[in-house]
């Protein structure tokens, strides 16, 4: 039997709220559909969604006359689906008015963000993967679209730029602990 199982996350305090719910059959109308169904703690409303397709047996095995329980095996996992939301870009972020944001975009992802805004604000990376859907289900945009995929291959050169810079400064470094140390001896 397959089915998928669709994870919904809110906004929560310190980590998102989630809530689990299968479907028989791939929809994402059905799926955005259901998010607006949702309400956690404090009134928060879903900002996205991750599904799964998973399989089980259609007969549960039996042994000595006594079911097995068989947890499903998933066989394909999708992004975030982000429903609605306003992607976010490091380089346009000014480093005085919004620093936690741009250091956060920059450091720990390929310089893309989201900002949802469906019940209390969420702040989260846009990663390949990932897609933004209307409240129809409806796909908008997703993270290989053209642009997107530029941004990423600019942020992956860079990084390998500042990664041989890096190794430069290691080197020079090291060089001249070893003529402080060879001075210092030979005082």
């Amino acid at each position: 039997m397959i089915y998928y199982n669709v994870t919904y996350y809110s906004p929560g305090t310190l980590f998102s709220e989630n809530s689990s719910f299968k479907f028989p059959n791939f929809n994402l109308a059905d799926f955005a559909s259901k998010a607006k169904e949702i309400k956690e703690r404090h009134g928060a409303a879903p900002y996205g969604f991750v599904w799964e397709k998973c399989e089980l047996p259609d007969v549960l095995p039996e042994v000595n006359g006594f079911k097995v329980t068989v947890h499903h095996k998933v066989l394909e996992k999708s992004g975030m689906n982000y429903i609605t939301g306003d992607l976010v870009f490091a380089s346009d972020l000014t480093a005085r008015e919004d620093s936690i944001m741009k250091s956060n975009l920059e450091s720990n992802s390929e310089g893309i963000g989201i900002i949802n805004k469906n019940s209390w604000k969420y702040n989260g990376f846009f990663n390949k993967k990932d897609k933004i859907v209307n409240w129809a289900g409806k796909v908008v945009r997703t993270g290989e679209d053209e642009d997107l995929m530029v941004i990423r291959n600019n942020n992956e050169e860079q990084l390998k730029i500042w990664q041989k810079e890096q190794e430069l400064i290691w080197e020079q470094m090291k060089r001249q602990n070893v003529k402080n140390l060879c001075a210092a001896v030979n005082a």
